[in-house]
């Protein structure tokens, strides 16, 4: 799997906090994280326009960075992407899941369900797999639109994440705060790969 350089950043939010709200933690989240790695102060990203694809993918108008957002009970969560330009990122945090059976048939392979079925934890399991799917079609911009059976995973013994597109760059991470545990997934995708969606 190729190494690309994503930055993501978290910060921990009420668990009783409204959508709205922390959806705009979220993007006061990323205007912090952008201001640290762009010649761009906080308030101008603030004040940035955003355009939408006709799924909801959120980018910059003028501004060539590619970011993403995501927040769940208890969590806000930005990437942006640095380097070559045309890469598009996303990212999913959740919370650990239950795992659901009936669900997981629908969203996921054979192969993605015998991992879960060998696994000491259902719940993680559904959960790690479920936020790697969401972070990819977030940033191919469809997202749950996607066939999410057509984005299949398999994921090591040593945690490497495998992908149909090699090109195609994923991390993840185990979050364990004083508001719960999280699995956080973020995707890149090259220009390249775009054409093939």
């Amino acid at each position: 799997m190729n190494s690309y350089p994503v930055l993501t950043a978290t910060c921990e939010t009420d668990p009783g906090a409204a959508h709205d709200l922390l959806h705009q933690m979220a993007y006061q989240l990323l205007a912090g994280q952008i201001s640290q790695h762009f010649p761009i102060t906080k308030e101008e990203v603030s004040l940035a326009p955003i355009r939408f694809n006709s799924y909801g993918k959120p980018s910059f108008l003028h501004l060539p960075v590619s970011f993403n957002v995501s927040h769940t009970k208890g969590l806000c969560a930005s990437v942006i992407a640095l380097g070559a330009p045309g890469w598009e990122v996303g990212i999913d945090v959740e919370a650990i899941r239950s795992y659901k059976e009936n669900v997981a048939k629908r969203v996921f392979t054979e192969e993605e369900m015998a991992y879960i079925r060998e696994s000491s934890s259902k719940d993680e399991a559904f959960t790690r797999l479920w936020t790697l799917k969401e972070a990819y079609v977030k940033a191919i911009g469809t997202g749950l639109s996607y066939p999410l059976k057509k984005a299949a995973f398999s994921i090591q013994t040593d945690g490497s994440i495998s992908f149909w597109d090699p090109d195609c760059c994923f991390t993840q991470q185990f979050l364990s705060t004083s508001n719960g545990t999280f699995y956080l997934s973020t995707a890149a995708v090259p220009p390249e790969h775009l054409s093939h969606i």
